[in-house]
This record gives C-alpha cells, structure tokens and sequence, in this order.
C-alpha cells in the first residue's frame, strides 16, 4: 500500500502529490487537539450507498472560509483495488484544489474536516473479486499504523435478507448498526449515541446473539463487504462501528442522505460547535456533488468524470 500527499500550491492548488513513508504523515493532528484521528469509510456493497454517503459528507463541508471544508490530504494505491481514474467530482469550491488545478479522482481518496479529528476516506472501485479480506486487513493495519483509534463503516444492507422484525415504516427504522470491536469505557457511550438516534442493533451480532440469522449471513459472507472491514478491524485492534441500512437496488441517493445524515449526527456529537457550515442543519438535505447531476443528465457530462 502506498500513500501520497498533494503538495498545495497557491489558493490552494493541487499542483503535485509526494509519496509519504508513514501513515501518520496523512493522519498527523494539531499538536492541541486532543483526540486521535477518525476515520469514516465506504462499504463497497448494495446501491453503492456507503460511496454516496461520502460523496455527500465530502460535498457538503463547505463553510464561510477557505479551510472551512474537507480538503484532500492524501491518495493510497493498493495493488488489489481496481483502477479507477477520472476527473475531480466535487464543486468548484470544495477543497482538492484551487482555479483550474483539481486533482484526479483516485481509486482512495482521504480528506479532513478541518477543526475535528475526522478523515472521510472515499474508495471508488471494489477490491478484486476473491481479494476483499486481504485488502480490508492491509486498510486497517495501515490505519492503525497512521495512529487512528476509531473507524466508521458506511452502507448498504441487501433490503431482500430482512426478517419481519426488520421491516419498517421510515428511513430511520431501516438504519443498523453493528460493533465489531470497542473499548469497554467508551462502547457504553457510542451505544448510547446510536440509540438515541434511533438507530438498532443488527441482530445476530455482537450485541445481540439471539437470532443466527445475520450472524449466519456475516459467517458464510464474511470475505465480502462490509464484513470483511469489520472482522479486519478488530484483528487490528481498532475500534470499529458500522452504520448501514436495508436497500435496493436503484437510485440511491436518498438512502445515502440518511446514512450520511445519522453519521453526522452521531459521529460529530462531540465537535457539533465545529461542525461545517454545510452539515448543522439537519432539517436540509446534505449538498449534492455535480457528478450527480452529470450522471443524471441534469447538466453536460464534462470527459473523464467518475460517478
């Protein structure tokens, strides 16, 4: 796995990447923050929700001034991920570069939210079929080499595999989530949190081992996603926490608003008087990427965009 920083230029420009030797060079904090970094990750799964879900986190972290979004602040190539190349998908003025100069869109892109410890990692192209479990262990050895404690997983659940129990009326009662691993002084807290976003537990996990159905499925699925970033988390010791919901697929880009919604809400609770501009007010819609548009035909594709 290799990791590369954008050298910034004027205006915030993105004139050139240098390869980095340690993981904490992407992931270094403000010496008087005391917090180690977050990092939310995309489950390359159904309806592609985790990938819009970042899309929208990413889109939507714009503020009053020029750092008062996420900004690109590194690239990883991994041998086992797809290639996948295009151009910047963001608006003009999210963070990734300034004036004409906007970096590629890579197979793994990280930003940071300024003034939190939060890293938002974007993967755009699925780890090779059969390779996913040792892509997901060399991901979360990395991270926790970078220093990172905490991982959010983001996506989609197969709306088809649902038990009565598990189905509902609103977008909140199709939210699931599951912990892989977590330090006993803080699971109690996180829990907390998850609930009273309304927010259930994923039975046949962890938390609740009175039903083998899901469990049953995490068995015999376990190299696929998002299973296989849970089961490598906790091999690497991190803490991880995974928020899903039950979809189909299609145009999902409302159930991404959800997702993207309940993270905010949960992962952003203790930093909510730093939270950008863009993601305070629950009530609106999180902001939409012009790549959405173009793929909707809603405005001229420009060439060699990603989706």
């Amino acid at each position: 796995m290799r990791a590369y920083r954008p050298i910034q230029q004027s205006q915030g420009a993105v004139d050139a990447f240098e390869l980095v030797s340690d993981a904490e060079e992407i992931f270094r904090l403000p010496e008087d923050m005391e917090s180690s970094p977050i990092v939310i990750i995309p489950s390359v799964s159904v309806g592609n929700v985790g990938q819009l879900a970042i899309d929208l986190l990413v889109e939507s972290s714009s503020g009053g001034g020029e750092e008062d979004h996420a900004r690109l602040c590194g690239v990883v190539h991994h041998p086992l991920v797809l290639p996948c190349y295009g151009g910047y998908p963001y608006s003009l003025d999210t963070r990734g570069g300034g004036g004409n100069k906007k970096p590629m869109a890579h197979p793994i892109d990280i930003y940071h939210v300024p003034q939190t410890p939060v890293f938002v990692l974007q993967q755009r192209a699925p780890a090779a079929a059969g390779c996913q479990m040792d892509f997901a262990m060399d991901l979360m050895g990395w991270l926790a080499a970078g220093g990172v404690t905490n991982v959010w997983i983001v996506g989609g659940l197969d709306a088809t595999l649902r038990r009565d129990e598990d189905i509902g009326s609103g977008d909140d009662a199709h939210l699931r989530y599951v912990m892989a691993s977590h330090r006993a002084e803080s699971k109690d807290v996180t829990e907390s949190c998850l609930l009273k976003r309304g927010i259930q537990a994923l039975c046949g996990t962890e938390q609740n081992e009175n039903s083998r159905h899901w469990k049953g499925i995490w068995d015999k699925e376990r190299v696929h996603m998002p299973w296989a970033l849970l089961d490598a988390a906790k091999d690497a010791g991190l803490d991880a926490v995974g928020v899903f919901k039950f979809v189909l697929e299609g145009d999902n880009t409302a159930d991404a608003q959800v997702v993207a919604r309940a993270v905010i809400d949960v992962v952003f609770s203790s930093w909510e008087s730093r939270l950008p501009d863009g993601w305070r007010d629950g009530s609106c819609l999180l902001k939409e990427p012009p790549s959405w548009h173009w793929i909707r035909q809603s405005r001229p594709t420009p060439p060699g965009y990603v989706f």
